[in-house]
C-alpha cells in the first residue's frame, strides 16, 4: 500500500486527517520519540472507588511494535514517555513494565514535561509526535511537531478548536477506550513502511527482535515529579509485573 492509501483506509474508518497528506507523511517520518498521555488515552480516563486507572494490552503491543518498528529502520530505540497530571501505580507499574524512557507525574504544565524530555534526550521538539485527549494536553501539543488527538464523542467543540489552532494533526477513529494507541501506532508503522516487517519478525521471534527486546530491557526508566513549578527526578526501581514478549 502507498501512504496515500495508508492514510484513505484510517480516514474510512473514521480518522480525521488536519493537514494536507503530504506534510502529514513528512511529519510521520520525522518522529524519533513519542509522549502519551495517560487517564483517556490508555482508557476512558474513568475514576472513583475502586475504579482502576487501566491500560490494555492491544495498546501495549502496538507500543511495542511501533518501537520495535523504529528499531529496524534505524538500530535505536524510540524514546518513550507517559505525562501525567496525576500520580497513577497503573501508569508507574507500566512504565516500568515497558521499559519507557520517562515517566511524568502530577505535572501541572505538560509543555514544560515535553521540552525537559526534548532536551535530555537531545531531540528536536518537532520531532516528537504526543497522543493526548483533552484541554489539559493542549501544551503538550503546542511544543510537539506531530499531534494525534484520541477522539471523544462528547467532546466536539474541543476536537473544532484543536483543529482550528492547528494543535490536532489526526483525530482518531478509534475513541477513548478503544484502542486509540494500537490505532495510531499502526498507522505511523504503515507511514514508516516498515509494518509488514515488523509484524513477520515479532511472529518469527527473529534474531533482530532478540536483540531489540534486550536492548528495551535494559532501558532504565526515569521518573519526574512536578513540585513548586519545577521537575524533580525520583528514585526508578523496577516493577514486579510481567511483560508481552
Amino acid at each position: 500500500m502507498s501512504e496515500l492509501d495508508i492514510l484513505a483506509a484510517f480516514e474510512a474508518a473514521g480518522a480525521q486527517l488536519n493537514l494536507p497528506p503530504p506534510e502529514f507523511i513528512a511529519k510521520a517520518r520525522q518522529t524519533e520519540g513519542l509522549l502519551l498521555d495517560w487517564d483517556g488515552v490508555f482508557n476512558r480516563g474513568t475514576k472513583g472507588g475502586k475504579t482502576a486507572s487501566e491500560f490494555a494490552e492491544p495498546d501495549s503491543m502496538g507500543l511495542n511494535l511501533l518501537r520495535f518498528g523504529f528499531y529496524l529502520l534505524t538500530g535505536r530505540l524510540l524514546p518513550v514517555a507517559i505525562i501525567t497530571g496525576q500520580d497513577n501505580p497503573v501508569a508507574t507499574d507500566f512504565a516500568r513494565r515497558e521499559h519507557f524512557d520517562a515517566l511524568y507525574i502530577k505535572v501541572k504544565d505538560k509543555a514544560l514535561a515535553a521540552e525537559h524530555f526534548s532536551e535530555r534526550l537531545g531531540l528536536e521538539p518537532a520531532h516528537l509526535a504526543c497522543l493526548f485527549d483533552d484541554v489539559n494536553d493542549l501544551p503538550m501539543a503546542q511544543v510537539c511537531g506531530l499531534r494525534l488527538m484520541v477522539r471523544r464523542p462528547a467532546t466536539p467543540l474541543l476536537h473544532r478548536y484543536a483543529l482550528a489552532q492547528g494543535l490536532a494533526d489526526y483525530l482518531t477513529a478509534s475513541p477513548s477506550g478503544e484502542y486509540p494507541i494500537r490505532e495510531c501506532c499502526e498507522l505511523l508503522l504503515g507511514l514508516w513502511k516498515v509494518f509488514d516487517r515488523a509484524c513477520s519478525e515479532r511472529m518469527q521471534s527473529s534474531t533482530r527482535y532478540q536483540s531489540y527486546w534486550a536492548d528495551r530491557q535494559r532501558l532504565p526508566i526515569r521518573r519526574y515529579e512536578y513540585r513548586d513549578d519545577r521537575l524533580l527526578e525520583l528514585e526508578g526501581g523496577e516493577s514486579d509485573l510481567g511483560s508481552v514478549f
